[in-house]
């Protein structure tokens, strides 16, 4: 049976007129999860990266209470978690003060926390601020559907549908447009300009989220169907370097890959699909690996029998930024000519793309 650890935080803001704000977090701990000694971390999310950044952190005091002080830049997503405690849990600064009611961990048998609101499955609920009634709206929404669903998880375009009506409801939300740059890689450029055109805020197009979103489609644009892609030099197997542009002439399935990485093993069987059906009407595979090491790289060629593909190594993941991506696998099919004819393709539109194109 887990422990309970409730976590009642009350964060209250000394509103000043310069840019970073001066607040006072206090995070009071209920249950038998947590004692006087275990240490809580706080972060902030860097919003450049989207990834959260360790600032403080404190030694919980004998009346079970931690206290964290410091500024913030209005507004900013904040987190804390327990040392060697499972979960973690985050919210918006966004008003002079935000009650925070959260669960690490719990029993099989559901909480119900001092508003009445009930607690699983490691969630929280937050009360104070436009930003994270927003957030809860959206939270809401999302969580009514995924209920409904039968299938596992909640479908892309779903989850676009209901951020938009989130959004809707909420004009100019800067917690929303967090979402939307978790999910960027997951929308169309349509769908991207639907969103941005939703702002109106001076004060939102100023921010590094918004910007983001920006710099991401201006990014997509040059991966357009149709657009050219850009030229690059890797290094093959023998040590020499390979242009992209030399393989003009031909139809080219361009995959990332590395050797460690699950899904691209289980994508391999379609491009190994695809070269098979297709070698003899010129198909190229060029396989970029993102291996650092070149041992891992070489033996993993050999162990999936892919000598016959062009394998070449981007170690640096220096296409990765060309290319706007941070996952894999990423399959393009190029045209002969350089074009981008087919893009994120996956299971049997690595073949079936190619196929209908080279009749």
């Amino acid at each position: 049976m887990k422990k309970v650890v409730l976590f009642v935080i009350s964060l209250v803001i000394t509103v000043i007129a310069f840019a970073q704000e001066p607040y006072r977090l206090t995070i009071s701990i209920y249950g038998d999860g947590c004692k006087a000694g275990d240490i809580i971390y706080l972060y902030k999310l860097d919003q450049k990266t989207l990834r959260g950044k360790l600032v403080d952190s404190l030694v919980i005091g004998k009346n079970n209470q931690v206290c964290f002080t410091g500024t913030y830049n209005h507004p900013e997503i904040v987190g804390f978690s327990v040392k060697n405690k499972a979960g973690s849990s985050s919210f918006l600064i966004d008003a002079p003060e935000v009650r925070v009611y959260s669960v690490l961990q719990q029993e099989e048998k559901s909480l119900l926390n001092p508003t009445g609101y009930r607690i699983k499955d490691n969630t929280l609920m937050i009360e104070g601020g436009k930003e994270n009634e927003a957030l809860r709206y959206y939270q809401v929404l999302y969580k009514g559907y995924s209920s409904r669903s039968k299938t596992i998880g909640v479908e892309d375009s779903t989850k676009y549908t209901i951020l938009l009506k989130s959004l809707k409801e909420n004009p100019n939300s800067w917690g929303l447009l967090y979402f939307f740059n978790l999910g960027k890689r997951n929308f169309s450029l349509e769908q991207l300009d639907e969103i941005l055109a939703l702002y109106s805020d001076p004060k939102i197009f100023n921010s590094q989220l918004y910007k983001n979103l920006i710099e991401y489609k201006n990014k997509e644009m040059k991966l357009k169907l149709g657009e050219f892609i850009p030229d690059f030099e890797l290094p093959s197997i023998a040590g020499e370097n390979i242009k992209m542009s030399s393989f003009r002439g031909c139809y080219v399935l361009l995959d990332f890959w590395a050797s460690w990485c699950g899904p691209c093993s289980a994508e391999l069987i379609n491009v190994r699909k695809a070269y098979d059906l297709l070698k003899d009407k010129g198909l190229k595979v060029v396989a970029i690996s993102t291996d650092e090491k070149e041992k891992d790289w070489l033996k993993a060629v050999n162990a999936k029998k892919m000598n016959d593909f062009v394998n070449l190594r981007d170690s640096k993941r220096v296409l990765w930024n060309l290319f706007n991506r941070n996952s894999i696998p990423f399959i393009l099919l190029i045209d002969p000519e350089g074009r981008i004819v087919g893009k994120e393709l996956r299971q049997e539109n690595i073949y079936e793309v190619p196929s209908k194109l080279m009749k």
